[in-house]
């Protein structure tokens, strides 16, 4: 059997310890002893160091001498392939190793989405990442590589824990409130029954594009069901057109601009997830706006949706953006074909968005000799370095990762998908859909939001002392994203996790 690994061998070091040995004939390890050498190594790790990422696996001697001092730690010991970590595991440690709970043993091919998955800086805090300097000479490609991955995955990381360190008590406060709306309301049994998927599905973003899209949109109104994304609503209805659908998961305060210019919303069926912003949600309902509510991967609301079966829908958001939440409303709505207008992800001639968003009366109505609103909106274009594309058009990491989300949700569900002239023609695999509405599967909502309260704090205890991530439950998981947005407190941010998670615990039970 042909050996693809980086070693060949494993051999038995002087002192009894088996440790492999390299196609080229060296050793990561001492070959006299590796324990005193691996102990030298790890002088500088404390029981602080809550996440660790080690560059080189070698024989395991490494890894054991770290969890000697901190067995509490998560560890990730990255290889240069998934064939490396196979032929390390015919040494015994090794292999103990990889079993352990808490250690992950990959090749550098699968360290991106492991680093992300388990990385929790809430309550690891700072990484530690050690490099075998030996593994790296010998390997010096291999080790640039790994350093690479983990740079960008951290990239991803923090610009999801700085998301969460923004809305964390914002979503948390719109996931409540809107579990309590939630019974006040009636499943629009009448529109979802309306809906006619032998149309075309036509998602509406509110990127420049649009404009030069409207005139379309008008003509081929009868053959369309119109999903509008919030941000686009204000130019369909100044434009004289009622969307048949709008998602909304905006948490912001802001996102109410979106209908305030409109006074009668009955005709059109609103679709908030439960994170979105509730007074939003409150004025849609007083202008006879028909409304569902959607859930999406946040850990409470996810949660909450399987406490409360069939009361609400998941809708997919990707990497955050209600295009994708709209596009998947169509699939779920049995759409076979299905249109994106407006979802340019990009700066075009100069504009971040169409014609009559809501910026634009927020933007002229602060419009000053010194502060125009041209100057407002360059600010929001350029609050971030831009990528240009030709001489019309820019763009950003955050609209390119948008984009790439897009069209990995498309992959994922086998939907073909073409791009011209700035909008997206979709054909949906068949047998996602087979033309079925999942909306009828709805219920309107029963919930007992007081005995969902008691049942989530049940397990609540104030002297309860978390030492490892394994010991978190379910319902701890669902209050990480709050305690990010804790963690900045200045009044608190030094606080232990156990602390975090016992004032997370508390501000739910103001609703006992």
């Amino acid at each position: 059997m042909q050996n693809n690994s980086i070693y060949k061998s494993i051999e038995t070091a002087k002192n009894g310890t088996l440790i492999p040995v390299l196609q080229n004939g060296r050793t990561i390890e001492s070959r006299y002893n590796p324990q005193n050498e691996a102990q030298r190594f790890i002088e500088n790790i404390s029981e602080n160091d809550k996440f660790i990422i080690l560059i080189g696996v070698a024989g395991g001697t490494v890894l054991e001498a770290i969890l000697n001092i901190n067995p509490d730690a998560f560890i990730i010991g990255v290889e240069n392939s998934q064939s490396d970590i196979d032929f390390l595991k015919g040494i015994e440690l090794v292999k103990k190793l990889s079993e352990k709970q808490g250690l992950i043993l990959t090749g550098k091919e699968n360290l991106s989405s492991l680093f992300i998955q388990n990385y929790f800086p809430v309550f690891h805090g700072n990484i530690k990442i050690l490099e075998q300097k030996s593994w790296c000479n010998e390997n010096p490609e291999a080790a640039v590589g790994i350093r690479g991955i983990i740079q960008d995955s951290l990239k991803i990381i923090f610009q999801d824990y700085s998301v969460q360190s923004h809305f964390g008590k914002i979503w948390q406060d719109n996931i409540i409130k809107n579990l309590i709306q939630s019974r006040e309301l009636k499943i629009p049994e009448d529109k979802i029954k309306k809906i006619d998927n032998s149309k075309t599905a036509l998602v509406v973003a509110a990127g420049p594009s649009l404009d030069k899209k409207i005139k379309d949109i008008q003509n081929e109104r009868s053959s369309l069901f119109i999903i509008s994304t919030d941000t686009a609503y204000s130019i369909l209805y100044k434009n004289d057109i009622i969307p048949d659908a709008v998602i909304s998961i905006d948490g912001q305060a802001v996102s109410r601009s979106h209908f305030m210019a409109h006074k009668d919303l009955s005709s059109t069926l609103f679709i908030f997830d439960l994170t979105s912003n509730n007074s939003a949600v409150n004025y849609v309902k007083e202008k006879n706006g028909s409304i569902i509510f959607s859930y999406n991967n946040h850990p409470f609301s996810n949660y909450a949706a399987k406490y409360f079966k069939d009361n609400f829908i998941y809708l997919y958001t990707g990497s955050g953006t209600v295009t994708i939440a709209a596009l998947d409303f169509a699939r779920i709505a049995g759409f076979n074909k299905i249109k994106i207008y407006g979802a340019d992800f990009s700066y075009l001639e100069g504009k971040p968005y169409a014609k009559s968003t809501y910026l634009d009366s927020i933007y002229s109505g602060n419009a000053s000799r010194l502060l125009s609103t041209e100057k407002q909106f360059s600010h929001l274009m350029f609050r971030t370095p831009l990528i240009k594309i030709n001489d019309s058009r820019f763009t950003t990491d955050v609209l390119v990762s948008y984009k790439n989300s897009l069209e990995d949700y498309l992959k994922s569900t086998g939907s073909q998908y073409s791009t011209k002239d700035d909008y997206y023609e979709i054909l949906v695999k068949k047998n996602e859909s087979e033309s079925t509405n999942l909306l009828s599967k709805i219920k309107t909502s029963t919930l007992d939001f007081k005995s969902f309260i008691l049942d989530f704090t049940k397990n609540y205890d104030e002297h309860r002392v978390v030492k490892s991530m394994k010991e978190l439950n379910q319902c701890d998981i669902c209050l990480l994203p709050l305690m990010s947005q804790l963690k900045m407190n200045e009044n608190i941010n030094n606080e232990s996790f156990s602390s975090l998670l016992n004032i997370a615990y508390k501000t739910l039970l103001r609703y006992n």
